[in-house]
């Protein structure tokens, strides 16, 4: 905006940034993985890393390559769901819905609109500037040395622990950017960030209430708007209320592989309340796993809501194929969007880069196909 680019030069620069951010996702994911399954104690099997019989770093270049091709593939893929999903059925995207701001100000620059794009500027700087301040209050830790022995140290958490006594004060319902439910103290702050310890009788210790104070969340709920912010919060509504206190009531056995034996060895069902923060574990161990299965239930379903729409796209593609030209360039305007007629080409190069670079590395050929 300093340089008055326009929205469309913006735009462009955006686009280049997303695409390799998708490019470089393979080399963020590949890796970590790569380095801790061959030097992490956490992640041995017995006494033996996993990855030990080759060279790591040969193993971190040849998936990093690789799944930079793959990466390419997938911004030629997402040219079709840019389409369905931002011009013929916009799915709302909070990070999306900032962008669309921030290019409607540098419209206001490029074209001379000085007082509104001032107006703009005014109200981004402002936010920016006081959400950064609110931040640095409830989260920097002014004390290190706290923050090393798990002691709250935000500035908040000093205040907050300032109006407190032994047992109970302020930091019963305020610890580490949360405000939650009442919680005895420990030293003058409150013990495993204000998670009640399980008690038979206390209602508290069967379920954690609980606002996180977060303004890229609210930022997010205020771009979703009321209807998907509360079908999103509904979930924890539900595990919170309604499926943590059942767990914790009936006591219900998990399964802890770490867990020593009488008979010897590890692994074994375990009663939740044997745990001192048992409603955490009954989130961790069973709720979770209900989650999983609510998302991939819902995604499954939202699938298949959205056959339709996959049939146009399946139709684009088969048109790629084709050689049909599509409607991706404008007289007198440019090109609106990459041509699809690219996407086989790029699925022709990305097959053969891959197989090539993992037998470089000294893959057999037909695992590398």
């Amino acid at each position: 905006m300093a340089l008055q680019w326009s929205p469309s030069e913006i735009n462009i620069s955006t686009s280049a940034t997303t695409g390799a951010t998708n490019a470089s996702i393979g080399f963020i994911f590949t890796f970590p993985a790569i380095f801790l399954l061959s030097s992490s104690e956490r992640y041995k099997l017995g006494d033996v890393f996993l990855i030990t019989s080759v060279d790591t770093f040969q193993i971190a270049f040849i998936g990093i390559i690789a799944s930079m091709f793959a990466g390419f593939l997938g911004v030629m893929y997402f040219i079709i769901f840019r389409r369905v999903w931002l011009v013929e059925d916009p799915l709302p995207m909070p990070g999306f819905e900032a962008t669309l701001k921030l290019l409607d100000i540098s419209a206001d620059v490029s074209t001379g609109a000085a007082e509104a794009a001032r107006s703009s500027l005014k109200t981004v700087g402002i936010s920016t500037v006081l959400t950064m301040a609110f931040m640095f209050v409830i989260d920097y830790p002014i004390k290190w040395a706290n923050k090393m022995a798990h002691i709250p140290s935000s500035l908040a958490d000093w205040l907050a622990m300032s109006l407190s006594g032994d047992d109970w004060g302020v930091a019963s319902i305020y610890t580490e950017r949360w405000i939650h439910q009442p919680s005895r103290l420990s030293d003058g702050h409150a013990v495993a960030g204000g998670i009640t310890m399980y008690e038979p009788g206390n209602p508290f210790s069967y379920t954690f209430l609980g606002i996180e104070l977060s303004p890229t969340l609210l930022a997010i709920g205020w771009f979703m708007k009321f209807r998907v912010a509360f079908l999103v919060n509904l979930g924890s509504i539900v595990a919170w209320f309604y499926l943590i206190p059942i767990v914790v009531y009936m006591d219900v056995p998990i399964y802890d592989p770490a867990v020593p034996m009488p008979g010897g060895g590890y692994g074994g069902y375990v009663p939740v309340t044997d745990y001192p923060l048992a409603q955490w574990k009954a989130f961790s161990s069973i709720v979770r796993t209900v989650a999983i299965g609510a998302i991939l239930g819902g995604g499954i379903i939202g699938l298949l809501k959205m056959a339709p729409i996959f049939k146009g796209i399946f139709g684009d593609i088969a048109s790629a194929f084709a050689g049909e030209k599509g409607e991706e360039f404008i007289e007198d305007k440019g090109w609106y969007e990459w041509p699809l007629t690219h996407i086989p080409i790029f699925m022709g190069i990305a097959f053969i880069a891959i197989i090539v670079v993992f037998a470089l590395g000294g893959f057999p050929v037909l695992p590398s196909v």
